[in-house]
């Protein structure tokens, strides 16, 4: 869904709506929205933050939901934040630390952001910043139903091929889950975010019980965490790998991705009579309210020509 502009009762209607804050870091803060029976997302940035803001509304009007990321729901220049869909309150992170998450559910989690990765470089995407914090997962009413899994925050992404610019190879240790050569301002490919999902899934094994989970995570994660991008497997191999691996451990098929939800909107007065992805023009919004002002003149002007005339032949 592409997200629409916001009018300035709208932008009142959503920092008024606000519930608790589901994080912030460095370029927004990110907090619940609910109104009704209907949650979603505010992502206010802060100050500095044009570049990545105007960069992840490319991206995810480009994706549409694509790898689980947020859908569009509206969009406000001034002050600059977005309203999106709401992908769950628990990150990856979140999920390992504080739930006993068996070795199977692990495995399979691992299986599912690889599938979501794979749905954004579909698209010609690269992500650039897969990490555990931008994993987020929406746990069902229902324990018999499986998580869904979503990637978020598209502020780094790039089109394949293309590169960030970054001169950031001396602190690829602050950096550690971005790939070498994007953080050398070389340009991002899918091997890149196949570094990152190597990373991620490393961590992911500590939290195994299993020698026999560990070894086989382990094995797949060295792969993909290999300094040399060339070196490194296919999108399509690990995810082949990790399914394969959950059928042998398991003796189960893995899981099917959970089906997701369309979006809400907001309530009709929320929107701008402006619909267009981009600012609108003040120069000719102010153009346009003049000459309503000047027909609306010439109409009552005209009305009360024909209310005189009329009054006139009446009396006569």
């Amino acid at each position: 869904m592409e997200g629409c502009l916001l009018s300035r009762e709208g932008v009142q209607f959503v920092l008024s709506h606000r519930r608790q804050v589901l994080g912030s870091g460095a370029t927004a803060v990110v907090t619940l929205l609910r109104w009704q029976e209907h949650k979603a997302v505010l992502k206010k940035m802060k100050k500095g933050t044009a570049r990545i803001f105007h960069n992840e509304l490319l991206f995810l009007k480009q994706l549409c939901g694509a790898g689980g990321a947020p859908e569009l729901i509206g969009v406000s220049y001034e002050p600059p934040l977005m309203v999106l869909s709401y992908r769950g309150c628990r990150t990856l992170l979140d999920a390992l630390q504080d739930f006993s998450l068996t070795d199977s559910l692990i495995l399979w989690l691992g299986l599912e952001v690889a599938r979501c990765l794979r749905q954004v470089h579909a698209l010609g995407v690269v992500h650039n910043d897969v990490k555990n914090n931008n994993v987020t997962l929406l746990i069902p009413q229902h324990e018999t139903q499986p998580p869904q899994v979503s990637i978020i925050d598209y502020g780094l992404a790039c089109h394949t091929g293309f590169s960030l610019g970054f001169k950031l190879a001396h602190e690829a240790d602050r950096y550690f889950w971005i790939a070498p050569e994007v953080l050398a301002g070389g340009i991002s490919t899918p091997h890149s975010d196949i570094f990152s999902l190597g990373v991620l899934l490393q961590e992911m094994l500590f939290f195994m019980r299993s020698h026999r989970y560990r070894s086989f995570l382990a094995e797949v994660a060295q792969r993909a965490h290999h300094q040399d991008a060339t070196c490194r497997p296919s999108l399509e191999e690990v995810v082949e790998q990790l399914a394969a691996g959950l059928l042998a451990l398991t003796s189960t098929p893995p899981l099917a991705s959970p089906p997701r939800h369309s979006p809400p909107i907001l309530p009709q007065y929320c929107y701008s009579w402006c619909t267009q992805g981009s600012p609108p023009n003040t120069n000719l919004l102010a153009r346009c309210r003049r000459l309503g002002r000047t027909v609306k003149a010439a109409f009552y002007s005209l009305a009360a020509k024909i209310f005189c005339c009329v009054t006139e032949s009446l009396t006569d």
